[in-house]
Protein backbone atom coordinates (compact mmCIF):
# COMPACT_ATOMS: atom_id res chain seq x y z
CA UNK A 1 0.00 0.00 0.00
CA UNK A 2 1.36 3.30 -0.91
CA UNK A 3 1.11 6.63 1.59
CA UNK A 4 0.23 9.71 1.11
CA UNK A 5 0.40 12.40 4.25
CA UNK A 6 -0.69 15.55 4.98
CA UNK A 7 -0.24 17.56 8.65
CA UNK A 8 -2.49 20.18 8.94
CA UNK A 9 -1.34 20.64 12.56
CA UNK A 10 1.23 22.93 13.88
CA UNK A 11 1.90 20.29 16.49
CA UNK A 12 2.43 17.21 13.63
CA UNK A 13 0.41 14.89 15.96
CA UNK A 14 -2.90 14.89 13.00
CA UNK A 15 -2.56 14.01 10.09
CA UNK A 16 -4.92 12.83 7.25
CA UNK A 17 -3.30 9.80 5.46
CA UNK A 18 -4.35 8.60 2.33
CA UNK A 19 -2.91 4.70 1.23
CA UNK A 20 -3.32 2.55 -1.96
CA UNK A 21 -3.29 -1.06 -2.59
CA UNK A 22 -0.88 -2.51 -4.07
CA UNK A 23 -0.70 -1.20 -8.07
CA UNK A 24 -4.32 0.47 -7.21
CA UNK A 25 -5.63 -2.94 -7.62
CA UNK A 26 -9.41 -3.54 -6.09
CA UNK A 27 -8.36 -5.51 -2.87
CA UNK A 28 -10.59 -4.40 -0.49
CA UNK A 29 -13.52 -6.12 -1.83
CA UNK A 30 -16.25 -7.52 0.80
CA UNK A 31 -17.59 -6.84 4.33
CA UNK A 32 -14.66 -9.49 5.71
CA UNK A 33 -11.58 -6.84 4.40
CA UNK A 34 -13.31 -3.77 6.22
CA UNK A 35 -14.14 -5.74 8.95
CA UNK A 36 -9.90 -6.45 9.23
CA UNK A 37 -9.08 -3.02 8.27
CA UNK A 38 -11.75 -1.52 11.56
CA UNK A 39 -9.79 -4.14 13.94
CA UNK A 40 -6.51 -3.02 12.90
CA UNK A 41 -7.42 0.81 13.84
CA UNK A 42 -9.12 -0.47 17.07
CA UNK A 43 -5.84 -2.15 17.93
CA UNK A 44 -3.04 0.29 16.70
CA UNK A 45 -5.03 3.46 18.27
CA UNK A 46 -5.28 1.60 21.36
CA UNK A 47 -1.59 0.85 21.36
CA UNK A 48 -0.14 3.86 20.04
CA UNK A 49 -2.45 6.39 21.91
CA UNK A 50 -4.11 7.47 18.59
CA UNK A 51 -7.55 8.75 17.90
CA UNK A 52 -9.25 7.72 13.99
CA UNK A 53 -11.14 10.76 13.71
CA UNK A 54 -12.72 9.71 10.47
CA UNK A 55 -12.50 7.65 7.84
CA UNK A 56 -13.40 6.18 4.50
CA UNK A 57 -12.89 3.02 2.62
CA UNK A 58 -12.94 2.45 -0.68
CA UNK A 59 -12.20 -1.08 -2.77
CA UNK A 60 -8.58 0.07 -3.57
CA UNK A 61 -7.53 2.74 -0.89
CA UNK A 62 -8.64 4.26 2.30
CA UNK A 63 -8.38 7.95 3.47
CA UNK A 64 -8.42 8.68 7.61
CA UNK A 65 -7.88 11.80 9.83
CA UNK A 66 -5.65 10.08 12.95
CA UNK A 67 -4.42 12.15 15.78
CA UNK A 68 -1.72 11.32 18.29
CA UNK A 69 -2.83 12.12 21.74
CA UNK A 70 1.19 12.41 23.64
CA UNK A 71 3.68 11.95 20.68
CA UNK A 72 3.85 11.66 16.87
CA UNK A 73 4.35 7.82 16.18
CA UNK A 74 2.91 7.51 12.73
CA UNK A 75 5.96 6.03 11.04
CA UNK A 76 5.97 3.10 13.58
CA UNK A 77 1.53 3.08 13.24
CA UNK A 78 1.86 2.79 8.90
CA UNK A 79 4.60 0.22 9.38
CA UNK A 80 2.54 -1.94 11.38
CA UNK A 81 -1.09 -1.11 10.27
CA UNK A 82 0.10 -2.00 7.10
CA UNK A 83 1.72 -5.28 7.79
CA UNK A 84 -1.18 -6.97 9.91
CA UNK A 85 -3.47 -6.26 7.43
CA UNK A 86 -1.65 -7.96 4.68
CA UNK A 87 -1.23 -10.56 6.84
CA UNK A 88 -4.39 -10.73 8.20
CA UNK A 89 -6.51 -10.36 4.45
CA UNK A 90 -4.48 -13.29 2.80
CA UNK A 91 -5.31 -15.38 5.77
CA UNK A 92 -9.06 -14.80 5.63
CA UNK A 93 -9.22 -15.05 1.77
CA UNK A 94 -7.64 -17.96 1.60
CA UNK A 95 -9.62 -20.05 4.19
Amino acid sequence: MGTKRISFSDDERCFFITTSCYQHKYLLFNKTCFDILLTNFHFYNARYQAKLLGYVLMSNHIHFIIYFQDRNFLSKYLRDFKKYRVIASNVKLTQ
